[in-house]
């Protein structure tokens, strides 16, 4: 699950937007105070103190406006020495950042298993029983904050605070307006890592759909085609070895009708160029293994086919004669295989 939030762009449109005044969990205000502390540690504040002694540095101004001056010798001493120590605190923003992290590694880190929990005493009260009293505060010190690391925390701080000055009931909301950008951004990571496990799961209900064999997937890749007019097409996965050709695009659809079937002309256009450029004849042509992978929101596996073309004599010795689309995966299934889980 950790992949899932460092690997997702927080910046895409309609992903981890929250409206303040729900209980839709503030996942990009906690991730931002996470970041700092993982990367800096507590918020803290440096002060100087002086004192009288011998250790740490002299300072020889104030040692000459604030100590007795004595003659010996013909020389003149000054007697105690005013030293000085920089001492650092931990800040009100210190506070508030364990209150945050601890307590959105309790409503959401623990269960997607990321994040920490600070073991550290801190009057938990404060937070929880007024926390626009906690933003008023907050608000005033960032309008004396001009580091821009540290003005980013406490707008983070005050999001979060906000949030939970809104809440109406102890329940947290996780609501996401478009899953199918994240659902995308997972299998970047899980196809590039995990293709064996995926073919396991397609075979089991349609054997030998996906061949068993070292994959790596290249994203990205363009592809000139010269046929009058100079066309590019983008596979946003594609792998080559000598058996097989792996053209792989993850989408997510709320229903089976709004597939395009962008991938049916991949598998074509891959498929003849490999025939054109190889020069073998069918039966010695590497094999297409072209995948639309989207979850279905079925509870049960269906193996519904879409297309086969592997039945339709018509094509049985053309380039479409080993296309068809399956429908296989469950969402549930598709959330077990990429390690996240509910």
């Amino acid at each position: 699950m950790k992949q899932l939030f460092l690997k997702i762009n927080l910046n895409v449109p309609g992903v981890f937007e929250n409206n303040q005044k729900t209980n839709n969990f503030p996942i990009s205000a906690y991730l931002e105070v996470y970041t700092y502390y993982h990367q800096f540690g507590l918020h803290t504040y440096s002060e100087r103190q002086y004192f009288s002694g011998y250790s740490n540095k002299i300072n020889w101004s104030k040692t000459l406006q604030k100590s007795p001056v004595y003659f010996s010798n013909n020389q003149v001493v000054t007697f105690p020495f005013i030293c000085e120590k920089q001492v650092n605190y931990e800040s009100f923003i210190a506070q508030c950042m364990i209150y945050v992290i601890n307590d959105g590694f309790k409503r959401l880190g623990q269960d997607f298993k990321f994040g920490t929990f600070i073991n550290q005493q801190i009057n938990v009260d404060i937070f929880e029983s007024n926390p626009r009293y906690i933003v008023k505060n907050l608000k005033v010190l960032l309008s004396t904050t001009f580091k821009d690391i540290e003005r980013k925390l406490i707008i983070n701080l005050i999001s979060y605070f906000n949030w939970q000055s809104y809440l109406d009931s102890s329940k947290t909301v996780f609501l996401i307006r478009n899953f199918n950008h994240i659902l995308e951004k997972i299998m970047d990571t899980f196809l590039l890592n995990s293709y064996n496990e995926l073919a396991k799961i397609g075979n089991s209900k349609n054997p030998d759909i996906f061949p068993i064999s070292p994959v790596r997937f290249d994203k990205q890749v363009k592809h000139k085609i010269e046929n009058g007019v100079q066309t590019e097409v983008i596979y946003d996965f594609l792998s080559k070895n000598s058996d097989n050709i792996y053209v792989f695009d993850a989408k997510y659809y709320h229903r089976i009708s709004d597939f395009n079937y962008k991938q049916i002309a991949y598998h074509f256009l891959v498929q003849a160029l490999s025939k054109q450029r190889i020069g073998k004849s069918d039966d010695k042509s590497p094999k297409v293994v072209n995948a639309l992978l989207s979850p279905s929101e079925k509870s049960e596996i269906t193996a519904k086919v879409h297309i086969d073309m592997t039945k339709n004599e018509k094509f049985s010795q053309d380039i479409f004669s080993d296309f068809y689309i399956v429908e296989f995966l469950t969402l549930s299934q598709f959330f077990r295989v990429t390690n996240v889980e509910f």
